[in-house]
């Protein structure tokens, strides 16, 4: 009797561990909405009303992502260099496990950013998971979208900030309940950085934690790049000469024969 509820008894708790685990979930909101909270800014200094925030996490440390964007050609990355920060990057916000998708994190008036992403797994952004805030003034960007490219001209502008890992004052997500990445954090978590882009100067209007965009620039020639360009002028200089001193001959020749 004992053999058989001891049977019974195994095979109930197999039973309970095959049944589906709901697995713990957070909320995630991005807040950009005033001047207590900081706004993003274009360039120069004016609200962004056009583009988007891509909020998430990377799968290489903060100093490893300074160090790869320090060695970009310039301050303001190309289109191949956004891949290469996107093939490192976890967004939040895209569905499934990773979230429900917000409507708010898209620039609206005055450059604010304000939406929560509900049912964050976290087995995908586990507890103490360093966030990021990664703006843009277009609004094709992100994981899952392809085909953009030719959206990244010299006209695109974008931003890369977080608040640290600490999930009290900085960006570090909690173990449950909810974390909100307010970007005022980014100053005033003593761990803030601006990878791309930069602080902005503080005044009534936009109050003391807003941060700047920075403007997409066409990468300077390289040496072996003005070596080319030089040749390449080289042989049309020599054509041109060429070309001339074949009209002369044909004139002298033709005086000649008169």
């Amino acid at each position: 009797m004992k053999t058989t509820y001891l049977t019974f008894l195994s095979l109930g708790l197999l039973l309970v561990s095959a049944l589906p685990v709901n697995a713990a979930t957070i909320n995630v909101t991005g807040v950009a909405s005033a001047t207590n909270s900081g706004y993003y800014l274009n360039s120069d200094g004016s609200f962004c009303t056009n583009g988007e925030v891509l909020y998430g996490s990377f799968s290489i440390s903060q100093s490893a992502l300074q160090t790869l964007i320090a060695g970009f050609q310039t301050n303001a990355p190309t289109y191949a260099e956004y891949t290469t920060l996107l093939s490192d990057f976890t967004q939040v916000g895209t569905g499934g496990s990773n979230g429900t998708t917000p409507s708010g994190w898209n620039f609206s008036t005055n450059g604010t950013i304000f939406g929560t992403s509900t049912n964050v797994d976290l087995n995908v952004f586990p507890a103490g998971t360093q966030m990021y805030a990664w703006a843009f003034n277009i609004t094709n960007v992100g994981v899952g979208i392809t085909n953009n490219a030719s959206s990244f001209t010299t006209g695109t502008e974008w931003g890369l900030y977080t608040a640290g890992s600490n999930s009290a004052t900085g960006w570090g997500l909690p173990s449950t309940g909810s974390k909100s990445l307010n970007l005022a954090e980014v100053f005033t978590s003593g761990a803030g950085a601006y990878l791309i882009g930069s602080t902005a100067s503080s005044n009534s209007t936009i109050g003391g934690y807003s941060v700047k965009m920075v403007v997409q620039t066409v990468p300077e020639p390289t040496t072996t790049g003005y070596i080319v360009m030089a040749f390449i002028a080289s042989i049309i200089v020599l054509s041109l000469r060429k070309s001339a001193r074949s009209s002369v001959l044909k004139r002298d020749e033709k005086n000649s024969t008169t």
